[in-house]
Order: structure tokens, then C-alpha cells, then sequence
């Protein structure tokens, strides 16, 4: 019959040892190499309880009881209370992080593409006031110098939707 640590990863049911004066069982149970270290902590009993946010197992605390205390049901309704905040604050610590990760790709995504798009903007804006300001001699200078003003219109909203899109990045 598995208990203590494993028992509660596995099964995600905590378990509470009222009794714990034989040290070597409880030393296995909660997968501690050295039986002295609760016998040197005077150990009466134990509480584990699992970690477990939005149906994940995170991982699983224990309680070891003081010379003197034994833990009762009360002990085991409050740590498993805690047990949930406590999954609730890692699991939401670990959320933020994927989310400050996922911005900072975004963000890198942004700057690319904004850097990459303002080259080619900036090139056909140049060559559109070049164009406006050669047409002027030349037959069907009207079409062509309102066609190249439109162009450079373009151009210059673009590159300002760029330099927005670079700011925000």
C-alpha cells in the first residue's frame, strides 16, 4: 500500500499520520534517505497535501508536527486550504511568466516587421517625389504628377502606422 509523498502525487488525495512513532515507516513514506532527520525533529505526525491548480498536479507539501502536537482533521481541512493557494499563486506566478514570454516574442515580431516594411515604404516614397518633381515637363504631366502625389500620400501614412507599430514595440 503506497503513502505519504508518493501517494499523494500519484492519487492527489492528501494523507494525514496522526501517529508517527514508527520513524522508519514515515522516514520511506515521505521518501526521506535519513530516518535521524525526524527523530532529531522529535516528530509526532505528518500532513501532505497536494499542490493541484486547474486540474494540474504541481507538486505536493508537507507538515511535519512538533514534539508535543499531533495533527487532527482541522490540521489536515487547513492545509489542504493552503495547499490550494498556494497552487493558485504557482500556477498564476508560471501564467504570468508564459504571458510576459509570449509578449516579449510579439513585441520582438513587431520590431521586425516594422523595421523590415519601413525599407521598401521609404524606397517607393523617394522614388515617387522623384517622379512628381520629373514630371513636370513632359506630356500627361498632370495624370502622372497626381498619381505620384497619391503614392507618396500612401507612403507617408504607412511609414507613420510603421513608426507606431515600432513605438509600441
Amino acid at each position: 500500500l503506497r503513502q505519504g509523498l508518493e501517494a499523494v502525487l500519484q492519487i492527489g488525495e492528501a494523507e494525514l499520520r496522526a501517529d508517527a512513532s514508527a520513524i522508519g515507516s514515515v522516514t520511506e513514506a515521505l521518501g526521506i534517505n535519513d530516518p535521524r532527520i525526524l527523530g532529531e525533529l522529535a516528530t509526532q505526525a505528518y500532513l501532505c497535501v497536494p499542490l493541484t491548480a486547474r486540474g494540474l498536479m504541481l507538486g505536493a507539501m508537507l507538515f511535519v508536527s512538533p514534539p508535543g502536537r499531533r495533527y487532527a482533521r482541522r490540521d489536515l481541512l487547513l492545509a489542504q486550504e493552503l495547499g490550494r493557494r498556494v497552487a493558485l499563486g504557482v500556477d498564476n506566478a508560471r501564467l504570468y511568466e508564459q504571458a510576459q514570454a509570449a509578449i516579449h516574442v510579439r513585441d520582438q515580431i513587431l520590431a521586425v516587421v516594422s523595421h523590415d516594411l519601413l525599407n521598401p515604404v521609404s524606397t517607393i516614397q523617394l522614388l515617387a517625389t522623384q517622379l512628381s518633381t520629373q514630371v513636370q515637363d513632359s506630356a500627361g504631366a498632370a495624370l502622372t504628377t497626381r498619381a505620384a502625389e497619391r503614392i507618396r500620400r500612401a507612403t507617408d501614412r504607412m511609414i507613420l502606422m510603421i513608426r507606431d507599430l515600432l513605438d509600441y514595440a
